[in-house]
């Protein structure tokens, strides 16, 4: 079982981090909760890293490196209402941006409907895990690289009909999946769940350390070093952006 070490906050703003290692420095993608930027954070250490840019317009990035590019999914808003009942976060689509640096981005365009967008690489094969509505339900694909995630593989991980599951996020560790989804039961805290299983058609709930009140878990590897960040909302109505590490 993984030890973490004591949570700290490593934004006091931030609800989303993709982390990235390119040449040895870090890259960090900071997504907020309005559809209004993501900003990218560069350092050679993961507690003082600056800002080095931002994407207006995007939410919820998730990067990859392939071939010596970057790749990111992100959403934005695919039904814009001046309704004051339609909830914003209901209808939004993931896109494609491709980048040579990790800083300069080229948007590529729409990949699907749906939203918290999650690329992983396992044994060359990219998976893109996403959430989609009524009923909730954490979906894949996969291809052979990030540029190849279409509509030809599409495969349903887990579903909930009643409460809310999203937020998927997946790593492999000594042959086991563990995959952790933001939960929500009605109007309750959000928290922060895990499945476990050594296939991804036989994921299962677990208890363990990994449920915490807390949302939008991002699991990273660097090395023998685990990284998790998730946020937690602050005194200001706002989120901010925590981590915690363990060694595997």
């Amino acid at each position: 079982m993984l030890e973490f070490s004591e949570s700290k906050v490593l934004f006091d703003i931030g609800h989303t981090l993709s982390l990235i290692k390119r040449c040895g420095t870090f890259i960090g993608y900071l997504g907020h909760v309005d559809f209004d930027r993501i900003d990218i954070y560069t350092g050679h250490n993961l507690y003082n890293m600056r800002k080095a840019g931002e994407l207006k317009g995007y939410r919820w990035g998730s990067a990859v490196v392939h071939n010596g590019k970057v790749f990111m999914f992100c959403t934005r808003q695919a039904f814009l209402s001046s309704l004051p009942l339609v909830n914003p976060y209901k209808y939004q689509s993931v896109f494609l941006l491709e980048s040579k640096d990790g800083i300069i981005f080229e948007d590529k365009g729409k990949v699907l409907d749906g939203s918290a967008p999650f690329i992983w690489e396992d044994k060359g094969l990219f998976y893109l895990f996403f959430h989609r509505r009524n009923p909730h339900r954490i979906m894949f694909r996969r291809a052979l690289s990030p540029k190849g995630i279409n509509e030809n593989f599409v495969s349903e991980l887990i579903a909930d009909f009643v409460n809310t599951l999203s937020a998927p996020s997946l790593v492999c560790l000594n042959g086991e999946y563990l995959l952790t989804c933001e939960f929500r039961r009605g109007c309750g805290n959000w928290q922060t769940i895990l499945f476990k299983g050594n296939d991804l058609s036989e994921l299962k709930k677990v208890k363990n350390p990994f449920l915490f009140d807390g949302a939008c878990a991002f699991q990273h590897i660097f090395g023998d070093r685990y990284v998790l960040t998730y946020s937690v909302p602050n005194d200001n109505g706002d989120w901010r952006l925590m981590v915690k590490e363990a060694e595997i």
